[in-house]
């Protein structure tokens, strides 16, 4: 493929006006007239870039080879994108400069970027080599299988926002598969996330978490982590609703099961970094939730409450009445004693954080004669163990606050 020039206008007919009003449209297009899959983008980055390297044709034939070979057309998608995203970045420089053109006679500035062989760009007629059938009919195949799974992605949404409508009465296997399709989507595409309020998707995942059914729920709420995590306008969104309350009310349901630590994942992916989600969280009792899960036999429930405490303890979240009502030592007494052989050097940074948090944010909410007890424990627990010199260096500390 070194030397590689091709006419779009031959084979991407069905989609080359959209190509073109996307690269040379005009100043502020309408959403709907510049969208193009990301895969469709990166193609045609693939195919018009010259001088391709041998790595890519081998690659591209493995390709065919394999897509000849199988029986699930959708697979070949990531395969496809994988081959032609180093492509990608230029033509997405070209998309930018195409929306800040002014006056319509700069638009063909584009082209001189990347030739498209669409109507207004100046055809490459140098080392010119047309796509063989082989070819042509392979890229129609992976195209229409990128297709396919846009068209699962909107059918999966619809699914779950016509059920969170109807109040259970839907298909559990097709439920499920819908929530896993929406969950994929979301972790490639993580942009996305951020319009699920906008288009209902935040209140039907989170009707499904109020109806509580048991085999959805684990589906339901690994989406919810997947759409608010580290996106702080959907956690906003959630926050002015019902969420957090029926996070919370779902404790008992859940408490002894496996589903457990999702539970607390999904509390902290609702709660952390967000302002009203952190305050609404604390009003409605749930620090005290928190603190009494340290106290659970599950390991993994230890050990993410304990990171959630953390979190509002070290940014000082609390202010002193609550503080004083979360009963901070409680917590780090409910993770001793220390057995770092067994529970991990993870597990015991987590529990030296969370002591000296405690300590040195709210003094004046812990009994120092506990503390200091602590301490001693705490202490014997780490000396001996090499990987955890910081976690005795922060003991250190700790042990001056409370004895000066």
């Amino acid at each position: 493929m070194r030397g590689l020039s091709i006419n779009l206008s031959n084979f991407f007919s069905s989609y080359v006006p959209l190509l073109d009003s996307f690269l040379v449209g005009p100043v502020k297009p309408p959403v709907a007239d510049t969208t193009v899959a990301y895969a469709d983008k990166t193609l045609v980055a693939d195919l018009l870039t010259i001088l391709k390297s041998d790595d890519t044709l081998n690659r591209w034939n493995q390709l065919k080879r394999e897509f000849k070979t199988s029986s699930d057309a959708l697979v070949h998608k990531d395969n496809v994108v994988a081959i032609v995203d180093a492509h990608n970045e230029l033509l997405q420089q070209l998309v930018n400069r195409s929306l800040e053109f002014e006056k319509p006679h700069k638009h063909s500035e584009a082209n001189s970027f990347l030739r498209l062989g669409v109507k207004r760009a100046k055809l490459n007629r140098g080392n010119k080599k047309p796509l063989n059938k082989e070819d042509v009919e392979f890229l129609q195949k992976a195209m229409d299988s990128v297709h396919d799974h846009d068209k699962k992605v909107k059918s999966a949404a619809e699914y779950i926002l016509r059920t969170a409508k109807e109040g259970g009465r839907d298909n559990t296997d097709q439920l499920l598969d819908a929530f896993d399709t929406m969950e994929q989507f979301y972790e490639e595409h993580p942009g996305n996330a951020s319009s699920v309020h906008r288009s209902g998707m935040l209140d039907a995942i989170v009707e499904h978490i109020r109806q509580g059914r048991r085999e959805v729920l684990p589906a339901a709420l690994s989406l919810l982590i997947t759409t608010l995590s580290n996106n702080e306008k959907v956690q906003e969104e959630a926050a002015k609703g019902p969420l957090i309350q029926y996070l919370l009310q779902m404790r008992e349901h859940v408490e002894g099961t496996a589903l457990e630590p999702k539970l607390i994942t999904a509390i902290a992916a609702a709660t952390r970094h967000c302002v009203n989600a952190e305050k609404h969280f604390v009003k409605l009792g749930g620090m005290q939730y928190i603190v009494q899960c340290t106290a659970k036999d599950n390991p993994k429930v230890r050990e993410k409450a304990a990171l959630l405490i953390y979190h509002f303890v070290n940014l000082q979240k609390l202010d002193k009445r609550e503080a004083q009502k979360a009963q901070l030592l409680n917590a780090v007494r409910n993770l001793t004693p220390l057995d770092v052989p067994t529970q991990g050097i993870q597990y015991a940074e987590i529990c030296v954080n969370l002591f000296a948090a405690a300590v040195l944010k709210y003094p004046h909410s812990v009994n120092r004669a506990e503390a200091l007890e602590l301490w001693r424990q705490i202490s014997r627990a780490v000396e001996s163990t090499e990987q955890l010199e910081g976690a005795k260096e922060t003991l250190v500390e700790v042990h001056k606050a409370l004895t000066g």
